[in-house]
């Protein structure tokens, strides 16, 4: 062998190994990676106005027979967690975020916030019509836009111990935010709310709520509301938990024109049931609900009450109005399942006795089945018999 054959050898040898060496730190790329990559050329950016975007890969079956690796868009949108496909649009998959709502009982502080969650996740206004006795804000908020050429007022817990019907109101106005494409009666819950605008108050005596629920009032009050009345002592707390009255001492539902002078309501003086007060339309909380009435075409009002699960619906004696009542109470008897209530045991100067002397169709839809409170185990039940309520009622206007 020639001497200078050798040393070219273990050169040939040497620059092999350093090729092969070179191999094992050039960068490893995944399948997954290499996708991403090429893919950034050929995707036309169209995503949603967002911040920030979250692209993950996953498969769409847009244009093309076969699954395809694409880039997934995450993000939030009334209540939603989305999944788009950033190439096509559409959307992969969504999942719900944490609710609003859920809890069978909310406190004054915690209805305030609900309604905020409901501004910043849904767009959901809402705003004072007035202020309680205590100062409180009576808040409504609305289920549409104002624009609609349909008007329907809700109002809940105008009585202190019935503030369960508070939770209904706001768990249900979630439940239709969150399954708008449920069906019902052939159509979405969506197309049958569309042009429609409820106008809910969720509770109307936040004072009378407040005392319920903590029972605690006034030294002054307790004794000119509780000992004038003969309460003993020993039931003061028992007795305020079933308040029904406002800050003042009236029951807010026999506080409105419509037969008050003929009301013999057995009390006479403020107390923290039955009392109708000192005139008609004497307390704020009257006012406000009178005031926001006269503000909308209102087609409609729904007033809930506890207990009895039956539905009342007459007032008065427009034989066109008590028609369409009657007309109202069928289309919610028929997803409530609840009775109506006969003409006999009807008493006077309730806020569905008023709207009905203003023209306006309106029930009081009474829920549970023992005294209120209500016992928290009877909500599941409650919230079912009411689920299609607010569908059943904006079909029902749109059909006059």
């Amino acid at each position: 062998m020639h001497r200078y054959q050798i040393p070219y050898i273990i050169i040939l040898c040497l620059i092999l190994l350093s090729c092969s060496s070179g191999r094992s730190v050039t960068p490893t790329w995944t399948q997954q990676d290499t996708l991403i990559l090429a893919l950034k050329e050929k995707c036309p950016s169209q995503s949603p106005s967002i911040s920030p975007p979250i692209f993950e890969p996953d498969t769409c079956l847009h244009m093309q027979v076969n699954a395809n690796i694409v880039r997934r868009l995450t993000y939030q949108k009334n209540g939603l967690v989305k999944y788009v496909c950033q190439d096509c649009g559409e959307t992969l998959s969504q999942e719900e975020t944490s609710r609003l709502t859920g809890k069978v009982l909310y406190g004054y502080a915690e209805i305030q916030a609900i309604l905020d969650g409901f501004y910043d996740r849904y767009g959901i206004d809402y705003e004072s019509i007035g202020k309680s006795v205590d100062g409180r804000n009576i808040y409504v908020y609305r289920l549409g836009d104002t624009s609609a050429e349909h008007h329907i007022l809700v109002q809940a817990g105008i009585h202190g111990k019935e503030y369960m019907n508070t939770a209904l109101m706001l768990n249900l106005t979630e439940y239709y935010l969150l399954n708008g494409d449920t069906l019902f009666q052939g159509k979405t819950l969506s197309d049958h709310l569309e042009n429609t605008c409820f106008h809910i108050i969720p509770t109307s005596n936040p004072d009378g709520a407040y005392i319920s629920q903590t029972q605690v009032l006034s030294p002054a009050c307790i004794k000119s509301f509780l000992l004038e009345n003969n309460v003993p002592k020993k039931e003061v707390c028992n007795t305020l938990r079933v308040w029904k009255a406002n800050a003042d001492g009236v029951d807010l539902n026999r506080n409105f024109d419509a037969d008050w002078y003929t009301l013999n309501d057995g009390v006479g003086k403020p107390s923290y049931r039955n009392y109708k007060g000192p005139y008609p339309a004497s307390e704020p909380e009257t006012q406000a609900l009178v005031r926001y009435t006269y503000l909308y075409p209102f087609e409609a009002t729904l007033s809930y009450h506890s207990y009895g699960s039956e539905i009342y619906w007459e007032y008065g004696n427009d034989p066109e109005v008590l028609k369409r009542c009657y007309s109202l109470y069928e289309a919610v008897h028929k997803v409530t399942g609840y009775p109506k209530v006969t003409y006999e045991h009807l008493s006077p100067a309730g806020y569905k006795d008023w709207a009905i002397l203003q023209g306006i169709p309106s029930l009081t839809l009474e829920t549970g089945t023992v005294p209120a409170p209500l016992p928290h185990e009877q909500y599941k039940i409650i919230q079912k018999e009411n689920l299609y309520v607010f569908a059943a009622v904006a079909s029902w206007v749109k059909s006059q």
